[in-house]
């Protein structure tokens, strides 16, 4: 006679895997304010015609870290996603040491070198940034909001260059130099990310940090080209809505 053994069951669980925290927002505005610690040198040169024969000039422009400002919109697009749209602003102003080589007023192939000094060479830039961004909650430290984005950026550069020397007529002396203002714009790209703590139910604080960068054409100055854009830290205050 068989006997019909009760079957067992054993209900073995699983851990279902934590859902990312949902972004309950539907939009935010930041500002900020810091520095783009980004250094870079460019050499200015040229040539112009004095008795006949040409004059030339080298000068070394080197820009360093200057205070910078942000302007932050954005809106959920889908889930955790958003589209931004970030204005950024840098300024540096500089001098420089302009060399000169200047040919003899009466004999050919005779040059003498001489320097003058400029100041308040100015090199700023203004930046449209366009991303995607993903915001991602994070209840557990104090209810602060990681935010990292990416995109494309348009970056506008005014600059100021060495145009020539000015040399006492008649002479080989150099008194002074000349400058102007050229501009570019260029696309380049951007990334970054920003860590928000909120203080009150629509106000908080945050840390933005951002990498920029592109090329621009000069032709005035060596190469031709200059490197714009940087990293930008910055700290301020975020409004969610």
């Amino acid at each position: 006679m068989a006997a019909a053994l009760p079957a067992t069951v054993q209900a073995q669980t699983t851990d279902s895997p934590e859902e990312v925290p949902r972004w309950e927002g539907r939009g935010f505005a930041h500002v900020s304010v810091g520095v783009q610690p980004t250094g870079r040198t460019h050499v200015a040169a040229g040539s112009f015609d004095l008795y006949d024969e040409p004059a030339t000039f080298e000068a070394s422009v080197g820009t360093g870290a200057a205070a910078a400002v942000d302007l932050t919109g954005g809106i959920r697009l889908w889930e955790n996603f958003a589209g931004m749209m970030s204005y950024t602003f840098y300024s540096d102003s500089a001098g420089a040491v302009v060399d000169a080589r200047i040919p003899h007023p009466l004999f050919a192939d005779m040059y003498a070198t001489g320097s003058a000094e400029v100041g308040g060479l100015r090199h700023r830039e203004q930046s449209v940034h366009l991303a995607v961004a993903y915001v991602l909650p994070l209840p557990a430290l104090w209810d602060s909001r990681l935010m990292v984005f990416a995109g494309p950026s348009i970056i506008a550069l005014s600059k100021g260059v060495v145009q020539d020397v000015t040399v006492q007529p008649g002479t080989q002396d150099v008194t002074g130099a000349t400058t102007r203002n050229v501009s570019a714009t260029t696309l380049g790209g951007h990334f970054g990310f920003d860590v928000q703590y909120p203080v009150t139910d629509r106000f908080g604080a945050g840390f933005l940090l951002r990498w920029s960068g592109g090329t621009a054409d000069v032709p005035q100055v060596e190469g031709g080209k200059v490197k714009v854009g940087g990293l930008q830290v910055g700290v301020g205050i975020r409004y969610a809505f």
